[in-house]
């Protein structure tokens, strides 16, 4: 969680920082920082599919998996026959076989 709170020190309130910073925290599998970026009202409402995806999987690696199925059931319904859907399915039955 240590980058994340950093950066909320310097610019919590804008949306495209925290997806920025999101997508590092990702990639450097700061699972906790992505979530601490990403599940807020504010980047929920920008209801980007991918930030959606990048938190659920946070969720998963931090073993929260109540939480990722709740947001990947949220994508299915919200990008219904989309690529997004397909991949959020694609987890959510790689969650129930685990």
């Amino acid at each position: 969680m240590e980058y994340g709170q950093k950066a909320l020190s310097v610019n919590s309130n804008d949306t495209e920082f925290r997806l920025f910073l999101s997508r590092y925290a990702s990639i450097y599998k700061d699972y906790s920082s992505v979530v601490l970026l990403l599940d807020v009202p504010e980047i929920k409402k920008q209801n980007d599919p991918d930030s959606f995806i990048k938190l659920a999987e946070a969720y998963e690696h931090l073993k929260n998996e109540q939480k990722a199925i709740e947001i990947y059931n949220n994508i299915l319904v919200q990008f219904k026959g989309t690529s997004h859907a397909e991949k959020a399915q694609s987890y959510l039955d790689s969650l129930y076989k685990g």
